[in-house]
Protein backbone atom coordinates (compact mmCIF):
# COMPACT_ATOMS: atom_id res chain seq x y z
CA UNK A 1 0.00 0.00 0.00
CA UNK A 2 2.90 2.21 1.03
CA UNK A 3 4.75 1.13 -2.14
CA UNK A 4 1.36 2.18 -4.32
CA UNK A 5 1.47 5.34 -2.52
CA UNK A 6 4.91 6.21 -3.36
CA UNK A 7 4.55 5.43 -7.00
CA UNK A 8 1.43 7.64 -7.11
CA UNK A 9 3.33 10.60 -5.87
CA UNK A 10 6.34 10.49 -8.42
CA UNK A 11 3.46 10.70 -11.24
CA UNK A 12 1.80 13.16 -9.92
CA UNK A 13 5.26 14.98 -9.28
CA UNK A 14 6.31 14.46 -12.88
CA UNK A 15 3.02 15.75 -14.45
CA UNK A 16 4.03 18.50 -12.69
CA UNK A 17 6.86 19.20 -13.44
CA UNK A 18 5.61 18.88 -17.59
CA UNK A 19 2.73 21.51 -17.82
CA UNK A 20 2.83 25.05 -17.26
CA UNK A 21 5.67 27.53 -16.06
CA UNK A 22 7.05 26.35 -12.47
CA UNK A 23 6.18 28.36 -9.86
CA UNK A 24 9.88 27.34 -8.21
CA UNK A 25 12.85 29.23 -8.24
CA UNK A 26 15.25 27.53 -10.34
CA UNK A 27 13.58 25.65 -12.46
CA UNK A 28 13.28 27.05 -15.98
CA UNK A 29 9.82 27.65 -17.79
CA UNK A 30 9.11 26.07 -21.33
CA UNK A 31 9.34 27.92 -23.98
CA UNK A 32 6.08 29.83 -25.43
CA UNK A 33 5.23 27.94 -29.14
CA UNK A 34 6.57 29.62 -32.31
CA UNK A 35 4.23 31.28 -34.35
CA UNK A 36 2.95 28.64 -37.06
CA UNK A 37 4.70 29.24 -40.21
CA UNK A 38 2.43 29.21 -43.55
CA UNK A 39 4.01 27.50 -46.76
CA UNK A 40 3.82 29.37 -49.91
CA UNK A 41 3.66 33.15 -47.79
CA UNK A 42 6.67 35.06 -48.27
CA UNK A 43 6.58 33.94 -51.92
CA UNK A 44 3.31 35.30 -52.66
CA UNK A 45 4.45 38.43 -50.92
CA UNK A 46 6.80 39.00 -53.04
CA UNK A 47 4.86 38.16 -56.20
CA UNK A 48 2.36 40.88 -55.44
CA UNK A 49 4.93 43.14 -55.45
CA UNK A 50 6.76 42.14 -58.28
CA UNK A 51 3.78 42.21 -60.50
CA UNK A 52 2.71 45.84 -58.87
CA UNK A 53 5.89 47.01 -60.02
CA UNK A 54 5.63 45.16 -63.38
CA UNK A 55 2.90 47.08 -63.90
CA UNK A 56 3.62 50.26 -63.30
CA UNK A 57 6.80 50.08 -65.34
CA UNK A 58 4.63 48.82 -68.25
CA UNK A 59 2.75 51.94 -67.60
CA UNK A 60 5.50 53.87 -68.01
CA UNK A 61 6.83 52.51 -71.05
CA UNK A 62 3.60 52.90 -73.00
CA UNK A 63 3.50 57.05 -72.26
CA UNK A 64 6.99 57.13 -73.43
CA UNK A 65 6.13 55.14 -76.47
CA UNK A 66 2.87 57.98 -76.67
CA UNK A 67 5.82 60.93 -76.02
CA UNK A 68 7.91 59.54 -78.90
CA UNK A 69 4.80 59.41 -81.08
CA UNK A 70 3.91 62.91 -80.83
CA UNK A 71 7.18 63.52 -83.48
CA UNK A 72 5.46 60.84 -85.86
CA UNK A 73 5.18 61.93 -89.73
CA UNK A 74 2.09 60.24 -89.52
CA UNK A 75 -0.91 62.46 -88.44
CA UNK A 76 -3.07 59.97 -87.42
CA UNK A 77 -0.20 57.99 -84.95
CA UNK A 78 0.10 61.78 -83.40
CA UNK A 79 -3.30 62.63 -82.90
CA UNK A 80 -3.88 59.38 -81.52
CA UNK A 81 -0.74 59.83 -78.87
CA UNK A 82 -2.12 62.92 -78.11
CA UNK A 83 -5.52 62.15 -77.56
CA UNK A 84 -4.29 58.80 -75.11
CA UNK A 85 -1.91 61.50 -73.25
CA UNK A 86 -4.42 64.08 -72.77
CA UNK A 87 -6.80 60.79 -71.15
CA UNK A 88 -3.76 59.92 -69.28
CA UNK A 89 -4.05 63.43 -67.28
CA UNK A 90 -1.70 63.21 -64.07
CA UNK A 91 0.29 59.80 -65.10
CA UNK A 92 1.26 61.73 -68.01
CA UNK A 93 2.60 65.35 -66.74
CA UNK A 94 6.13 64.06 -65.06
CA UNK A 95 7.28 62.62 -68.45
CA UNK A 96 5.62 65.30 -70.59
CA UNK A 97 7.82 68.12 -68.50
CA UNK A 98 10.78 66.23 -68.65
CA UNK A 99 10.75 65.38 -72.79
CA UNK A 100 10.23 69.76 -72.88
CA UNK A 101 14.34 70.07 -72.29
CA UNK A 102 15.83 66.61 -73.11
CA UNK A 103 14.05 65.46 -76.31
CA UNK A 104 16.23 65.24 -79.33
CA UNK A 105 12.75 65.64 -81.60
CA UNK A 106 11.83 69.46 -81.74
CA UNK A 107 8.44 68.11 -82.94
CA UNK A 108 8.14 66.12 -79.97
CA UNK A 109 8.87 68.92 -77.46
CA UNK A 110 6.84 71.44 -79.10
CA UNK A 111 3.53 69.14 -78.75
CA UNK A 112 4.65 67.88 -75.29
CA UNK A 113 4.29 71.95 -74.43
CA UNK A 114 1.10 72.08 -76.67
CA UNK A 115 -0.21 68.82 -74.16
CA UNK A 116 0.51 70.63 -70.46
CA UNK A 117 -0.79 74.23 -72.05
CA UNK A 118 -4.25 72.35 -72.90
CA UNK A 119 -3.40 70.76 -69.74
CA UNK A 120 -3.45 73.92 -67.49
CA UNK A 121 -0.22 72.41 -65.39
CA UNK A 122 0.45 74.81 -63.37
CA UNK A 123 3.14 72.19 -62.21
CA UNK A 124 5.02 72.53 -65.99
CA UNK A 125 5.51 76.23 -65.85
CA UNK A 126 8.88 76.43 -64.66
CA UNK A 127 9.88 73.93 -67.53
CA UNK A 128 7.98 75.69 -69.98
CA UNK A 129 9.46 78.91 -69.43
CA UNK A 130 13.21 77.29 -69.97
CA UNK A 131 11.70 76.30 -73.41
CA UNK A 132 11.31 79.64 -74.55
CA UNK A 133 15.13 79.64 -74.60
CA UNK A 134 14.91 76.47 -77.26
CA UNK A 135 16.62 76.38 -80.35
CA UNK A 136 13.85 75.69 -82.61
CA UNK A 137 11.61 78.80 -82.82
CA UNK A 138 8.21 76.61 -82.97
CA UNK A 139 9.26 75.16 -79.44
CA UNK A 140 9.11 78.61 -77.95
CA UNK A 141 6.27 79.55 -79.86
CA UNK A 142 4.44 76.74 -78.38
CA UNK A 143 5.92 77.05 -74.84
CA UNK A 144 4.42 81.13 -74.86
CA UNK A 145 1.39 79.48 -75.85
CA UNK A 146 0.69 77.01 -73.04
CA UNK A 147 2.02 79.65 -70.49
CA UNK A 148 -0.43 81.94 -71.54
CA UNK A 149 -3.11 79.66 -71.57
CA UNK A 150 -2.23 78.11 -68.09
CA UNK A 151 -2.38 82.09 -66.68
CA UNK A 152 0.33 81.83 -64.16
CA UNK A 153 1.52 85.50 -63.48
CA UNK A 154 5.30 84.10 -62.58
CA UNK A 155 5.69 83.68 -66.40
CA UNK A 156 5.05 87.00 -67.02
CA UNK A 157 9.12 88.22 -67.09
CA UNK A 158 10.48 85.97 -69.10
CA UNK A 159 7.57 86.08 -71.44
CA UNK A 160 8.09 90.05 -71.44
CA UNK A 161 12.07 88.91 -72.25
CA UNK A 162 10.37 86.77 -75.53
CA UNK A 163 8.49 89.63 -77.10
CA UNK A 164 12.34 90.47 -78.23
CA UNK A 165 12.84 87.26 -79.59
CA UNK A 166 14.64 87.05 -83.19
CA UNK A 167 11.50 84.75 -84.21
CA UNK A 168 8.25 86.93 -85.38
CA UNK A 169 6.12 84.14 -84.23
CA UNK A 170 7.40 83.62 -81.11
CA UNK A 171 6.75 87.79 -80.47
CA UNK A 172 3.46 87.32 -81.36
CA UNK A 173 2.74 84.32 -79.13
CA UNK A 174 4.72 85.81 -75.90
CA UNK A 175 3.02 89.52 -76.87
CA UNK A 176 -0.54 87.48 -76.59
CA UNK A 177 0.92 85.43 -73.87
CA UNK A 178 1.29 88.24 -71.53
CA UNK A 179 -2.12 89.75 -72.90
CA UNK A 180 -3.94 86.93 -71.58
CA UNK A 181 -2.50 86.38 -68.28
CA UNK A 182 -2.94 90.11 -67.60
CA UNK A 183 -6.65 89.90 -68.48
CA UNK A 184 -7.29 86.39 -66.75
CA UNK A 185 -5.44 87.93 -63.19
CA UNK A 186 -6.62 91.83 -63.62
CA UNK A 187 -3.27 92.75 -62.99
CA UNK A 188 -2.55 95.78 -65.12
CA UNK A 189 0.13 98.06 -65.00
CA UNK A 190 -1.38 101.54 -63.53
CA UNK A 191 -0.86 103.84 -66.72
CA UNK A 192 1.37 107.29 -66.32
CA UNK A 193 -1.32 109.66 -66.26
CA UNK A 194 -2.80 107.84 -63.35
CA UNK A 195 0.02 107.72 -61.28
CA UNK A 196 -0.66 111.10 -59.04
CA UNK A 197 1.74 112.31 -56.65
CA UNK A 198 0.52 112.10 -52.72
CA UNK A 199 -0.30 115.34 -51.05
CA UNK A 200 1.37 116.48 -48.19
CA UNK A 201 -0.48 117.64 -44.76
CA UNK A 202 -1.73 120.73 -44.33
CA UNK A 203 -0.97 121.61 -48.28
CA UNK A 204 -3.52 123.38 -50.02
CA UNK A 205 -5.71 121.89 -53.11
CA UNK A 206 -4.55 123.26 -56.25
CA UNK A 207 -6.98 124.41 -58.67
CA UNK A 208 -7.06 121.49 -61.92
CA UNK A 209 -6.02 123.37 -65.22
CA UNK A 210 -8.17 123.12 -68.08
CA UNK A 211 -5.46 120.52 -70.90
CA UNK A 212 -4.43 122.46 -73.41
CA UNK A 213 -5.33 121.32 -76.88
CA UNK A 214 -2.12 120.86 -78.83
CA UNK A 215 -1.55 122.47 -82.04
CA UNK A 216 -2.86 120.25 -84.96
CA UNK A 217 0.49 119.46 -86.96
CA UNK A 218 0.11 119.45 -90.92
CA UNK A 219 -1.95 116.17 -91.78
CA UNK A 220 0.62 113.81 -93.20
CA UNK A 221 -0.65 110.77 -95.38
CA UNK A 222 0.52 108.01 -93.85
CA UNK A 223 2.22 105.27 -95.77
CA UNK A 224 0.94 102.08 -96.44
CA UNK A 225 1.98 98.77 -94.32
CA UNK A 226 3.58 96.95 -96.73
CA UNK A 227 4.80 93.61 -95.91
CA UNK A 228 8.65 92.29 -97.20
CA UNK A 229 9.14 90.09 -99.53
CA UNK A 230 10.22 87.57 -97.34
CA UNK A 231 7.13 87.63 -95.21
CA UNK A 232 4.94 87.52 -98.65
CA UNK A 233 6.61 84.03 -99.62
CA UNK A 234 6.44 83.28 -95.42
CA UNK A 235 2.87 83.54 -95.97
CA UNK A 236 2.14 82.20 -99.59
CA UNK A 237 4.09 78.84 -98.79
CA UNK A 238 1.86 78.81 -95.50
CA UNK A 239 -1.26 79.23 -98.19
CA UNK A 240 -0.07 76.41 -100.20
CA UNK A 241 0.23 73.89 -97.15
CA UNK A 242 -2.73 74.67 -95.91
CA UNK A 243 -4.17 72.56 -98.89
CA UNK A 244 -0.92 69.64 -98.42
CA UNK A 245 -1.93 66.49 -98.46
CA UNK A 246 0.27 65.69 -95.41
CA UNK A 247 -1.82 66.57 -92.01
CA UNK A 248 0.89 67.56 -90.42
CA UNK A 249 1.84 70.16 -93.09
CA UNK A 250 -1.70 71.42 -92.92
CA UNK A 251 -2.25 71.15 -89.12
CA UNK A 252 1.29 73.32 -88.45
CA UNK A 253 -0.01 75.89 -90.90
CA UNK A 254 -3.51 76.27 -89.37
CA UNK A 255 -1.61 77.22 -85.92
CA UNK A 256 0.44 79.65 -87.69
CA UNK A 257 -2.31 81.74 -89.28
CA UNK A 258 -3.76 81.97 -86.03
CA UNK A 259 -0.76 83.81 -84.96
CA UNK A 260 -0.26 85.43 -88.04
CA UNK A 261 -3.96 86.86 -88.63
CA UNK A 262 -3.62 86.97 -92.59
CA UNK A 263 -7.36 86.94 -94.11
CA UNK A 264 -6.44 85.54 -97.33
CA UNK A 265 -6.12 82.09 -95.17
CA UNK A 266 -9.92 82.37 -94.08
CA UNK A 267 -11.43 80.19 -97.26
CA UNK A 268 -8.54 77.47 -96.69
CA UNK A 269 -9.07 77.36 -93.37
CA UNK A 270 -12.99 76.69 -93.82
CA UNK A 271 -12.45 74.42 -95.95
CA UNK A 272 -9.88 72.38 -93.35
CA UNK A 273 -13.51 72.51 -91.21
CA UNK A 274 -14.09 68.97 -92.95
CA UNK A 275 -10.64 67.77 -93.04
CA UNK A 276 -10.27 64.03 -91.70
CA UNK A 277 -8.51 64.86 -88.69
CA UNK A 278 -9.49 66.32 -85.29
CA UNK A 279 -6.39 68.62 -84.91
CA UNK A 280 -6.54 69.71 -88.08
CA UNK A 281 -9.96 70.70 -87.61
CA UNK A 282 -9.56 72.09 -83.83
CA UNK A 283 -6.55 74.30 -85.54
CA UNK A 284 -8.27 75.84 -88.55
CA UNK A 285 -11.02 76.55 -85.75
CA UNK A 286 -9.21 78.55 -83.22
CA UNK A 287 -7.21 80.20 -85.89
CA UNK A 288 -10.38 81.43 -87.81
CA UNK A 289 -12.04 82.85 -84.34
CA UNK A 290 -7.93 84.36 -84.02
CA UNK A 291 -8.17 86.12 -86.97
CA UNK A 292 -11.41 87.34 -86.94
CA UNK A 293 -12.97 87.54 -90.06
CA UNK A 294 -17.00 87.53 -88.98
CA UNK A 295 -17.78 85.95 -93.12
CA UNK A 296 -16.37 82.93 -90.56
CA UNK A 297 -19.34 82.50 -88.46
CA UNK A 298 -21.27 80.22 -90.15
CA UNK A 299 -18.90 77.83 -90.64
CA UNK A 300 -18.01 78.12 -87.30
CA UNK A 301 -21.92 77.26 -85.96
CA UNK A 302 -21.99 74.20 -87.93
CA UNK A 303 -18.34 73.14 -86.24
CA UNK A 304 -20.40 73.55 -82.77
CA UNK A 305 -21.89 70.03 -84.18
CA UNK A 306 -18.53 68.62 -84.71
CA UNK A 307 -17.94 64.38 -83.66
CA UNK A 308 -14.62 65.65 -81.65
CA UNK A 309 -15.66 67.32 -78.40
CA UNK A 310 -12.15 69.40 -78.60
CA UNK A 311 -13.37 71.27 -82.04
CA UNK A 312 -16.67 71.82 -80.18
CA UNK A 313 -15.50 73.47 -77.39
CA UNK A 314 -12.54 75.47 -79.76
CA UNK A 315 -15.52 76.31 -81.80
CA UNK A 316 -17.82 78.06 -78.65
CA UNK A 317 -14.23 80.00 -77.95
CA UNK A 318 -14.02 81.23 -81.45
CA UNK A 319 -17.58 82.35 -81.98
CA UNK A 320 -17.22 84.21 -78.47
CA UNK A 321 -14.45 86.24 -80.33
CA UNK A 322 -16.32 86.95 -83.56
CA UNK A 323 -19.41 87.79 -81.92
Amino acid sequence: MIRLLVVHLSFVLILAGCGGESAQPGIPSRPAPAVPHIPGQEWEESESKASTQEQESEKGDEIDFLIDDLGSLDMEERDFASRQLLEKGDSAVERLIKVIGKHNDSDVRKNAAWLLGEMERQDAVDALVAALKDTNADVRAYAAQALGKIGSTRAIVSLNRAKHDPAKDVRIMAERAVRMIRENSRIQPPPAEEQVPEKTAGEPEKPVEEAKTPPKPAEVEKPAKTVSATEEARIKKLLANLESPDPRARYDAALKFSMIRDKRAVRPLVRLLGDASSFVRQAAVKALGDIGDKSAIGPLTKALNDPEENVQNAAKAALIKLK
